[in-house]
């Protein structure tokens, strides 16, 4: 298997292939520090969505020796976290009694989910693959998770009639065994529109078996992905198309650490006219080493000429610069964020923010969606315990009589997760935007130009670059403000009060400081 351009075999150190060489076996060719091209590889690579099982335990082994002792893998992969959850994800609950599950979730302590929240977003991208066997308590529903590293996982089947359901995760069997390792039931969504479970994410059922093997299940699991094709049936690292560039970068980078401790050294040439090699040696015997402040002397037939190496140092700084643009610029990383200033100003520093802000925001709701699946099947097992209704009450709202209402929802939408904003964000330019556009809406609003729902979601679009989630819809609902609660609550005792209003005008008579309330027809005040 060829993942690239493999570095010289020449360098004094373990190269990453060597560390783990015999692990995969005859999978390296001997001449596997050529170049060659994947697309003229082994037969039927071109085909193949996965990596051989060789190949990917081979995988992640070199990855985790790279993120172990390469500083620009390992750069990669943690500067992807910092941006992702490195300030801290929080799991906002919207209802007390689904704040309450989630809690006991968060806060036990073997899950500590947010404070490995960390640690399993380094894995997912390292490994390709995030495996966390479940353990639900069926007498409240409480979930408990595991970890099942991705090098212990044989195989994941997949239906047959259709690759996008992943079934099952096969774990390898203890070293030594022939058996064909235990089977976790990977946990999804109920499809079968009968079960009253439709919908819900479920697990494993106590005897169920695996339909293509007939074993029985010996768990549950979740199994997250990424970098794969749809029909793809394992993970991809992050660092995989990067294993020989890193690798030679750094090896690279050693080599010309131990040449640049030649930079200042130096020798004498010294230039003896017409003396035979026994004069020579006798000239040397008696000038060994020239010492500062050393006084000598000689006549025209000796010449003294000091020579230091010319390594081709600005060569060598041109070579690492285009290498470390083709590590950085595949992840959308501009060279800059890596200490490497180069030829960069404030003005095109911003614009290529850009790039790895798009892939980064991309990780980052990968995340959320591992802890979403999380937190959903918490709810979803004590729901079939029994200690969490499926509908609970979020919210609140105002009706026409001053009662306050609560929102029914169901449960595993009760709840909201907050990531730390990707990017610095110059809110000095939106404030100063949204100053301006306020009065702007205003005026288009008293105007009859826009609907006081789409002023609002306009405003809502803008204030939202913050990093405040604005909903418009629920901030214009009725007790949200006067002007809200005027234009938005058309409930039948508001409608006859407006139509009230109106003939009051007809009438001449109206309701503010200007057009007091004057007697209708017949005596009576309207």
């Amino acid at each position: 298997m060829k993942y690239g351009v493999r570095a010289p075999k020449t360098k004094p150190v373990v190269r990453a292939a060597e560390a783990v060489g015999a692990f995969a076996g005859g999978l390296v060719d001997k001449d596997d520090y050529l170049f060659r091209r994947l697309s003229t590889g082994q037969s039927g690579a071109s085909t193949r969505r996965d990596l051989s099982p060789m190949a990917q335990d081979r995988m992640l082994e070199l990855v985790f020796f790279l993120w172990e002792s390469n500083a620009i893998a390992q750069w990669i992969i943690e500067t992807t976290i910092d941006f992702t959850v490195g300030e801290g994800v929080t799991i906002e609950p919207l209802n007390d009694d689904v704040g309450a599950v989630l809690t006991a979730f968060e806060d036990d302590p073997v899950n500590q989910l947010l404070a490995r929240l960390e640690g399993f977003a380094r894995d997912f991208g390292l490994y390709g693959e995030l495996c966390l066997p479940a353990f639900v308590n069926q007498v409240d529903g409480h979930v408990r998770l595991g970890y099942l590293d991705p090098l212990e996982i044989k195989e994941v089947l997949t239906d047959p009639d259709n690759a996008l359901v992943q079934t099952a995760v096969v774990r390898k069997p203890p070293s030594g065994d022939r058996g064909p390792g235990e089977l976790y039931k990977i946990i999804r969504g109920e499809a079968d529109r009968a079960n009253p479970a439709y919908g819900q994410l479920v697990g494993a059922e106590p005897g169920e078996t695996e339909p293509r093997t007939g074993r029985v299940y010996k768990g549950q699991c979740f199994l997250f992905q990424t970098n794969r094709v749809s029909n793809a049936r394992r993970g991809r690292s992050d660092l995989l198309s990067l294993i020989d560039w890193v690798d030679g970068y750094d090896a690279f980078l050693y080599d010309s650490m131990q040449a640049a401790q030649q930079f200042n050294s130096y020798i004498w040439d010294v230039t003896l006219d017409g003396a035979d090699e026994a004069t020579l040696k006798k000239w040397l015997a008696a000038n060994q080493t020239v010492k500062r402040g050393m006084i000598r002397a000689h006549n025209e037939k000796v010449k003294w000429a000091e020579l230091s190496p010319d390594l081709k140092a600005q060569e060598k700084d041109t070579f690492l610069h285009f290498l470390r643009g083709q590590i950085l610029g595949s992840k959308s990383f501009p060279e800059h964020w890596y200490g490497q200033g180069s030829d960069v100003n404030f003005a095109s520093a911003k614009e290529m923010a850009a790039p790895p802000g798009k892939r980064l925001g991309r990780r980052q709701q990968e995340i959320k969606r591992i802890v979403q699946t999380l937190c959903r099947f918490q709810i979803h097992s004590a729901q079939r315990a029994g200690t969490l209704k499926a509908t609970v009450l979020s919210g609140s709202t105002v009706s026409a009589d001053g009662a306050s209402a609560a929102l029914a929802v169901p449960a595993d939408q009760a709840y909201r997760i907050v990531l730390p904003e990707i990017s610095t964000k110059d809110t000095a330019q939106t404030v100063a935007a949204a100053a301006s556009l306020s009065a702007a809406l205003t005026q288009a609003v008293a105007q009859g130009w826009l609907r006081n729902e789409t002023a609002g979601k306009i405003f809502a679009h803008l204030v939202s670059q913050l990093g405040i989630e604005i909903d418009a819809a629920a901030e214009l609902q009725p007790g949200a403000g006067p002007r809200g609660a005027a234009l938005t609550d058309y409930s039948p005792a508001n409608l006859q009060r407006l139509l009230a209003q109106l003939q009051r005008a007809g009438n001449g008579n109206g309701d503010n400081m200007n057009m007091p309330k004057m007697p209708a027809p017949g005596g009576a005040v309207a």
